[in-house]
């Protein structure tokens, strides 16, 4: 183990003894080592990356990780450093990559690490930083991926994020920027990907947002956007995943000019059976969430057009039986949501139908142990999660008996303890909720 090179130990608590053999692991590069409690470094001088996120590691732990010279990338994000960690950061001139975020790292943090030249990738969420922060991460020039999310910056802050010319990459999601914020990201004509949930553009931010033509990814959740900032932004032709969750949505008449899409998201709006017939106009999709909206099964039935669609969420729609059966046409699919409150054994007895699925979400539907015999003739079934679906004892024997499934959640009060035992005492699972 001495010559070791990578170790991956991600979420496995590290005694005592094992820290000591670690710690002689003198041709380490790469170690990730998230949950895990490790809090020595300093004897892995030929580490070129490190991943400690979630380690609790405090200020003096990460001294020792400053001595490491070689670090090309280091994650810290989610333990309890402070801005005077940054300091030792610092030291390491040759960082590209870097993760603190979740941590109090304030703008003074920023501050210290401005001298880092080579880094093109940071990450800073939840770190107490304002647009006085921003300003300074303005002096990284070489950033190419930046995810500042849930610092408050405002709108002063996204125009110091608009002047980072080189930056591709862009999630700022929470931050209050607001229309003006929209204005400045909007001038970033080099982006490529960019996030900001919940920054009350509103329609009038999508307009600016909408001049971003090199875009191929764009989330832009829970942003008030309404029918007219979504149509604005149907022109960004190059979308290959959309995402617009909780934006008060009901009209895609336009959506037909992003033919390159293959990932949509537009749960918890206000599309209808007919905005269905829009989204068929997308041959290319593969990935659609439609969760939190009023579609029925006649929507359901138009769905059915959709052959190419390999991943379906319908979760809280009005989709009942009769809709199932329309669902049971998409042959293609590997991964549904169909957790709508509407399902009983006699729908599942279609969705049994779907032969190359692998993961099924099928919670709140009163399916009983009628439903689990129809589940337990999918033999490619891997994942199932049917959360309050009631079943009994029968149905957690049947469950037992599907050798292939390694994730099971059946979170319920029917299942007697016998049932429970029997599911527990099961090796496969590398996952079981019961």
């Amino acid at each position: 183990m001495k010559n070791l090179t990578y170790l991956n130990i991600d979420w496995n608590k590290i005694s005592e003894k094992s820290k000591i053999i670690l710690s002689g692991m003198k041709h380490l590069k790469i170690l990730a080592a998230s949950g895990s409690e490790i809090d020595k470094f300093s004897r892995l001088d030929q580490l070129t990356e490190l991943n400690v996120n979630w380690n609790r590691l405090k200020d003096e732990d990460v001294k020792s990780i400053g001595n490491l010279k070689n670090l090309t990338l280091l994650e810290l994000s989610g333990n309890e450093i402070s801005k005077n960690s940054m300091k030792f950061i610092s030291q390491l001139s040759e960082l590209t990559k870097l993760s603190v975020g979740l941590n109090s790292i304030e703008n003074e943090g920023i501050n210290s690490i401005i001298n880092l030249s080579k880094l093109t990738c940071l990450n800073i969420i939840n770190a107490n930083i304002t647009s006085e922060g921003v300003k300074l991460i303005g002096k990284l020039s070489n950033l190419t991926i930046l995810d500042i999310s849930g610092n408050l910056i405002g709108a002063e802050g996204g125009q110091y994020i608009g002047e980072l010319n080189n930056l591709k990459i862009l999630v700022a999601s929470d931050n209050e920027l607001g229309v003006f914020g929209a204005k400045s990201i909007g001038e970033m004509n080099q982006l490529t990907s960019l996030c900001l949930i919940g920054n009350s553009i509103g329609n009038e931010g999508a307009k600016y947002i909408s001049q971003l033509t090199q875009l191929t990814d764009l989330d832009l959740g829970r942003n008030e956007i309404g029918n007219e900032g979504f149509k604005l932004l149907t022109k960004l032709e190059k979308l290959t995943n959309l995402d617009m969750v909780s934006n008060n949505i009901s009209d895609l008449s336009s959506i037909g000019q992003l033919g390159l899409l293959n990932c949509l998201d537009v749960r918890k709006n206000k599309i209808e059976d007919t905005g269905i017939r829009n989204i068929c106009q997308l041959g290319g999709l593969n990935a659609l969430r439609l969760c939190g909206n009023p579609i029925t099964s006649e929507g359901a039935k138009i769905l059915s057009e959709m052959v190419q669609l390999t991943n379906l969420s319908i979760s809280e729609t009005h989709i009942d039986d009769e809709g199932a059966k329309f669902i049971a046409q998409l042959t293609t699919l590997k991964y549904l949501d169909i957790s709508t409150k509407r399902i009983t054994a006699n729908g599942v007895k279609f969705i049994c139908q779907l032969s190359k699925l692998i993961s099924l979400d099928i919670n709140w539907n009163n399916i009983g142990d009628e439903g689990v015999l129809y589940i337990s003739r999918m033999q490619q079934l891997e994942t199932l999660n049917a959360v309050y679906c009631n079943i009994g004892l029968e149905g957690a024997k049947l469950l037992s008996e599907m050798e292939q499934l390694t994730v099971l959640d059946v979170k319920i009060k029917r299942i007697p303890g016998e049932g429970i035992q029997l599911l527990e005492n099961i090796a496969r699972f590398k996952s079981l909720v019961v």
